[in-house]
C-alpha cells in the first residue's frame, strides 16, 4: 500500500516538473512591457520599444520591433523585430526620414540582433 501511494506521490511531482518547464519555455509566459510607440513622419509605420521577461533566469530582453501603422502590435512576431539586446541597456529610437530609422544603445557586453532594412526601410545604428 506505501509502495503505490509513494509511486503515486512521484508520478505527480514529475507531473508538475514537467508542466512548469514546458510552460517556461512558452512564449504565452513572457511578460511585454511597452515603453514608446514612434510613428514614422508620414504616420504609416510605427516602431515599437519594449521590454520582453520570460520565465526562468533569463535576463530581460530589450526590443525594438516595426509593423505597418493600424496593424495590431505582436511582440511573438519576431519578423518584425529590428533590434535585441539582453540585460540591461538604454535603447534610443528615432526616425530620421520617411524611410530610416536611428537606433543607439549603451553596449552592455551582449552581442545585440541588429537588421539593417525591413521591407525598404533601412536602420542605422550608433
Amino acid at each position: 500500500m506505501h509502495g503505490v501511494l509513494a509511486m503515486q506521490t512521484v508520478r505527480i511531482v514529475v507531473s508538475v516538473l514537467l508542466g512548469v518547464s514546458v510552460a517556461a519555455c512558452d512564449p504565452g509566459f513572457c511578460e511585454n512591457e511597452v515603453i514608446e510607440d514612434i510613428y514614422s513622419k508620414d504616420l504609416s509605420h510605427v516602431v515599437t520599444v519594449f521590454d520582453r521577461s520570460c520565465a526562468g533566469p533569463s535576463p530581460i530582453v530589450h526590443v525594438v520591433a516595426i509593423r505597418k501603422a493600424g496593424d495590431q502590435f505582436d511582440p511573438e512576431n519576431h519578423g518584425d523585430w529590428l533590434f535585441t539586446i539582453h540585460g540591461q541597456s538604454e535603447v534610443h529610437t528615432e526616425w530620421i526620414g520617411q524611410s530610416r530609422i536611428h537606433i543607439s544603445f549603451r553596449d552592455n557586453g551582449d552581442q545585440p540582433t541588429m537588421r539593417t532594412e525591413w521591407n525598404g526601410i533601412q536602420v542605422f545604428y550608433n
